[in-house]
């Protein structure tokens, strides 16, 4: 069935002709519809494009529920988000002077946000993004719009808690946003306080986290150590040997 696009509503979803609503269309375009569960338009269903559309970066951005835009040019998203405030503003009769949006120098890698989520599966950490509208995690990806400062950070601390913990116990990720602390805590085989400076100083494994797991470089503190010195934040490590660590990450 082809299908051609009106409209946007608030935004994110297309209205087609009937009243007939689907995702990522541009007004004007027309697409072959293809009955999927969730009304998507993948780029190869499109017939008509718009000179607002721009190749898609993202294997799963049709999947992931991350970002909405990845389809559309830069300069095209930043008029729709100024008319939608106009019309915003309008609709519920607020007089008021809106200033033009502040360009981004990169519409790439802006989110200061951590949404990358784990779980285990046999006895393998998997590291991804929720699917939208689901608790499926998608496999890891370079997700575009993430700091990717950010991103190695959660990633490292992770796999880290993960070699060293058993595959029954606990690891926790809080992020304090009143406070802009991250920590993450595990139920692991902890480390002593001479690990610890070990740690810091360089690349480095404990007898007891080899005998624990022959797998690791040593390095995955260390590229934290790293990541937080370039971010201009704080490390602090604690640890209790059998009963497990917690890295906090204090951000300025």
């Amino acid at each position: 069935m082809e299908i051609k696009c009106l409209k946007l509503n608030d935004l994110t979803e297309s209205v087609c002709e009937n009243n007939f609503k689907v995702r990522y269309m541009l007004p004007n375009e027309t697409a072959e519809f293809i009955n999927r569960k969730n009304k998507v338009i993948h780029e190869h269903d499109v017939i008509l494009r718009s000179s607002h559309r721009t190749r898609v970066i993202c294997p799963i951005f049709y999947e992931c529920g991350g970002c909405d835009f990845l389809h559309i040019k830069y300069d095209e998203q930043l008029r729709m988000k100024t008319d939608f405030i106009y019309k915003l503003v309008e609709r519920n009769n607020i007089k008021t002077n809106i200033l033009p949006i502040i360009s981004s120098e990169s519409p790439l890698n802006y989110r200061h946000k951590i949404v990358a989520s784990a779980t285990t599966k046999n006895k393998k950490l998997k590291l991804g993004l929720y699917q939208e509208n689901s608790k499926n995690i998608l496999p890891y990806v370079n997700c575009h719009i993430q700091d990717k400062d950010l991103e190695r950070l959660i990633e490292h601390l992770l796999f880290n808690a993960f070699y060293y913990s058993n595959p029954q116990s606990n690891i926790t990720i809080s992020v304090q946003n009143k406070t802009r602390r991250l920590v993450v805590s595990d139920e692991g085989i902890g480390m002593t306080s001479e690990t610890i400076i070990n740690i810091l100083k360089g690349p480095y494994r404990s007898e007891e986290a080899m005998k624990f797991n022959e797998k690791g470089s040593g390095l995955g503190l260390q590229f934290v150590k790293d990541i937080v010195r370039k971010l201009e934040a704080n490390l602090q490590i604690d640890s209790v040997v059998g009963h497990g660590s917690k890295i906090s990450i204090q951000f300025s």
